[in-house]
């Protein structure tokens, strides 16, 4: 595996002297340097999903072997391990020594990638920022207001990378991690609502776990839609006006129409 990953690695070494050969803010336009950083950004990936895959291959060769042993508890857990990798989610199995082996030697060996898509990832955006900076202004003097506000906008972001990166941070790492916290917070909201009725004391909502759902009123009834944005914010659309719900625990909310002017909507809703 360490011989895998060192011939992965010597295969990113030129990326930085790429970026920096191919571009420079005189003969690039903004899009084309936001391009190709993104690019090389993305090529940083590939050393931990080259080691993610033999990593997975191992699992499945451990399965194979389990399989012919007939051990089932141990397989569940191979399968879990397999779909948990893309949360970035890794769980060690109690007494399972074959596997947990196998893990420790991925977990170790991912932290080294990571750290050195840190490094890798400092450098290539703070030679972007200089590029974008360089590039804003001379938009700016030559007039070009609305594109040089749109490269400072860019530069505010590389700066905020550059930021967590230099604090030690792997921001692929943390963005997963920010992923895997947001869902857990929209599995516990859904618990409130999904599979059951809310409303206002003149209506009622039934949300289904596939994003539909039904509005009563006045012995009428309407075809609902639903969805969740990363806030916990619900909103419904069909029979009558889009509305936004908030969901405070299993027995209190509120709800308002998404148009201001419809104030008329705006309840504290709970379960019928």
């Amino acid at each position: 595996m360490r011989a895998h990953l060192f011939l992965i690695l010597v295969g990113i070494v030129g990326l930085n002297l790429i970026f920096q050969s191919n571009l420079n803010a005189e003969n690039a336009s903004y899009e084309d340097i936001v391009a190709k950083f993104e690019d090389a950004k993305g090529e940083l990936d590939e050393p931990l999903e080259g080691l993610k895959a033999k990593y997975i291959k191992g699992l499945q060769s451990l399965q194979k072997s389990e399989r012919q042993a007939g051990k089932l508890e141990n397989i569940m857990a191979i399968r879990t391990e397999i779909e948990q990798l893309d949360k970035g989610v890794t769980k060690q199995v109690e007494g399972y020594g074959r596997f947990n082996r196998l893990q420790r030697i991925y977990v170790r060996e991912k932290k080294k990638l990571e750290e050195t898509r840190r490094l890798k990832t400092f450098s290539l955006a703070s030679k972007q920022r200089k590029l974008l900076k360089e590039l804003e202004v001379n938009l700016t003097k030559s007039n070009q207001l609305e594109e040089a506000t749109a490269v400072h906008a860019e530069r505010v972001k590389i700066e905020e990378l550059i930021a967590l990166t230099d604090k030690g941070v792997d921001p692929k790492s943390k963005a997963q991690e920010s992923k895997n916290l947001m869902g857990s917070k929209q599995a516990k909201l859904k618990a409130y609502f999904v599979g059951r009725s809310w409303g206002s004391p003149y209506d009622s909502f039934t949300f289904n776990a596939d994003g539909t759902g039904t509005k009563e009123w006045k012995n009428k009834k309407w075809d609902i839609k639903w969805e969740m944005s990363s806030d916990g914010v619900v909103r419904t659309e069909g029979g009558g006006p889009a509305l936004l719900w908030t969901f405070k625990s299993k027995n209190s909310g509120q709800r308002k129409a998404e148009n201001p002017k419809l104030s008329s909507e705006n309840w504290k809703v709970s379960p019928k």
